[in-house]
């Protein structure tokens, strides 16, 4: 998938991380913390409880430069079914979300997005840093 901006409105509280350098980071995938400073793409289920946010900035393979991650914010993303107002999302690919009950959310639908079928406005939730850091928008994250 191509770097997509996903971010359309709200407070994004971000925080700068070093991703792993085995695995490249486009902007608009969720991505999870794996160790105490380093993040990933969320690929796993059982990633999600260290669901961290939205990359803003891209990271090639191999590079293992900061980038910015939002926290918060209303993103549109690709969406497998049909959301209604308050359905739980959970990820299905890095750049797409679905239906999952009340089991290892990353946001919140909050609005079936206009354009077309197929896509959602998610009010995302990070599980470790829900409100970014504060006074912290540029270096390194500890957690």
């Amino acid at each position: 998938m191509s770097n997509t901006m996903r971010w359309r409105y709200g407070d994004t509280n971000p925080v700068v991380v070093t991703p792993v350098k085995k695995q490249p980071i486009e902007i608009g995938d969720l991505v999870c913390l794996v160790t105490s400073e380093r993040i990933c793409v969320l690929r796993s289920r059982n990633l999600a409880s260290r669901f961290l946010g939205v990359a803003m900035q891209e990271s090639k393979f191999g590079e293992d430069d900061p980038i910015r991650v939002a926290t918060t914010g209303v993103f549109e993303f690709d969406a497998i079914g049909r959301f209604t107002l308050g359905d739980s999302v959970a990820f299905c690919q890095p750049q797409s979300v679905h239906h999952c009950g009340f089991s290892a959310p990353v946001g919140v639908c909050v609005k079936q997005a206009a354009k077309r079928i197929g896509m959602a406005l998610v009010e995302i939730r990070s599980r470790i840093m829900p409100r970014g850091v504060v006074g912290n928008c540029l270096g390194q994250v500890e957690v």
